[in-house]
């Protein structure tokens, strides 16, 4: 038995025997004894939590612990299955007992609870075997290392590298490098973007390189600059009326004295939404950059489910001209767009999060669109068939997150000129599969390339090596065993 399953069921047991302890406690049975045991198994439990805080610094034990559940390991789960177990007995202290013998009533109760306790597992097993088809394939020659298991074979997960940023964004240069936007310092109130450096024997060291950059939402290098789509919050009250201030930006980083830390800043787009009320998670997200030059920024809608109160919220906005100083609006009926990319024919695609509940009533599913000048895309009026309504390609049950593509010959077909995604929440990376339909339009369904608890966002470079940006602490590679000729002589 491996550290963490023996955390694992120590957590379980210790967990289980403290809410029974507790009843017994509450219920007057044995008061002294259940006092005992309750503080006895908490103090249990802060060790167990602390050491493996200790053997892995930086980390949450109970995300972990949920994460290595979530992962349907079958060790782990027997792990858990057995402390629980392990803590019936500590019931018989205090309901087993009536005189000198056993309850009747007692006995029956753990007698059921028990049975239901293993019918329950023997269930999760069976139901674990049958849809692993379709889950990611612990045993697949791609293998699994405990990050996350991959549903491809060809294809090996790595660690790259711990962060001390909380990872938002992941962005690569031309020349390889890889940086990540996030949430650093104390309550991770500050904004950051950092660099991962890899020395020539694989370790990788993580460098702050940009500050106080409030809410680094969107990271895009283009050349030697680095670019940042950022949003504070500043509300205004006069006389009883609100004034919420635009605060959104985007900002160009650039290394002047050439030590690789940024130390020229300019916010080449200004005075975007930002973060508004009602919903103040809503804000300028995701950056890219067309072939000729022009920036593509989305702005989100400021509500779960109502019109827009600016005209650039929710939509896709175009700047060009020199230093980005002429605006379009390119697209519009969005609600809150998180991901943005372009493909090698200069196609623009984008996510979009969907309202829980809006004006339509309940919620449609998180789409990925084909973003397309003058495009309305439905939000919060229609339905995707309504008339003037440009179609997703596809709808998602799940949250859809982080959106990269990566280029002809960078993978194997048919992993190459491909869209990817991250479904935030399930923590799983998907190829976007899209066809074209017969009468010309074009569909989409989501491949499973991997599972990765925690994932956020993904960015492709050239060489087909993907990053996967986890929260809260790690980015996450993945790469092809057998990359083609191409993308093995591309540059690094």
């Amino acid at each position: 038995m491996d550290n963490t399953s023996l955390q694992i069921l120590l957590f379980a047991y210790l967990g289980c025997s403290s809410v029974i302890a507790l009843m017994g406690f509450v219920l007057n049975r044995q008061r002294m004894i259940a006092l005992a045991i309750v503080i006895i198994s908490l103090i249990g439990l802060y060790v167990v939590i602390a050491v493996a805080a200790f053997e892995s610094p930086g980390t949450n034990f109970i995300v972990v612990l949920s994460g290595k559940i979530l992962e349907l390991s079958r060790q782990h789960t027997i792990a858990f299955a057995l402390g629980t177990a392990a803590a019936l007995p500590v019931a018989l202290v205090f309901f087993g007992r009536t005189g000198s013998r056993l309850s009747t009533i007692s006995r029956k109760l753990i007698a059921v609870c028990s049975v239901t306790g293993v019918l329950l597992c023997g269930a999760g097993f069976i139901a674990k075997d049958l849809i692993s088809p379709y889950l990611p394939n612990p045993g697949s020659s791609s293998g699994s290392v405990g990050l996350g298991k991959l549903s491809a074979d060809g294809f090996v997960i790595e660690n790259y590298s711990d962060t001390d940023v909380i990872p938002v964004r992941v962005a690569t240069s031309e020349d390889g490098r890889v940086f990540v936007s996030g949430h650093f310092g104390i309550a991770a109130q500050e904004g950051v973007v950092a660099e991962l450096l890899e020395d020539e024997e694989g370790n990788v060291s993580e460098r702050i390189v940009a500050r106080m950059l409030n809410r680094p939402y969107g990271l895009t290098v283009e050349g030697n600059d680095i670019f940042v789509s950022r949003s504070g919050q500043h509300t205004v009250w006069t006389n009883g009326k609100v004034d919420q201030k635009s605060t959104g930006a985007i900002t160009k980083l650039r290394d002047i004295d050439g030590d690789g830390v940024m130390d020229w800043f300019h916010d080449v787009v200004k005075e975007l939404p930002g973060a508004k009320g009602p919903d103040y998670l809503h804000q300028n997200n995701d950056l890219a950059f067309g072939k000729d030059g022009s920036l593509y920024i989305t702005t989100a809608n400021h509500s779960d489910g109502h019109p827009a109160s600016d005209p650039i919220e929710g939509a896709v906005l175009r700047f060009s001209g020199d230093d980005f100083s002429e605006m379009e609006i390119f697209a519009t009926g969005l609600r809150n767009p998180f991901g943005l990319v372009f493909d090698d024919n200069g196609v623009l695609y984008a996510t979009d999060n969907d309202a829980q509940a809006g004006l339509l009533g309940g919620n449609l599913g998180d789409k990925i669109i084909i973003v397309e000048q003058g495009a309305f895309y439905g939000h919060p009026y229609a339905h995707d068939d309504a008339e003037g309504v440009s179609k997703p390609l596809l709808r998602s049950g799940f949250a859809l997150g982080g959106l990269a593509y990566a280029p002809k010959g960078s993978l194997s077909a048919p992993w190459d000129e491909s869209l990817y995604v991250v479904i935030y929440g399930e923590g799983r990376i998907a190829r976007v599969d899209i066809k074209t339909r017969p009468d010309g339009d074009k569909e989409a369904e989501l491949v499973l390339l991997a599972t990765v608890p925690g994932a956020v966002d993904i960015d492709i470079n050239n060489n087909g090596d993907m990053y996967v940006g986890v929260y809260p602490d790690k980015i996450v590679k993945i790469t092809e065993l057998n990359k083609p000729a191409l993308a093995s002589g591309s540059s690094q």
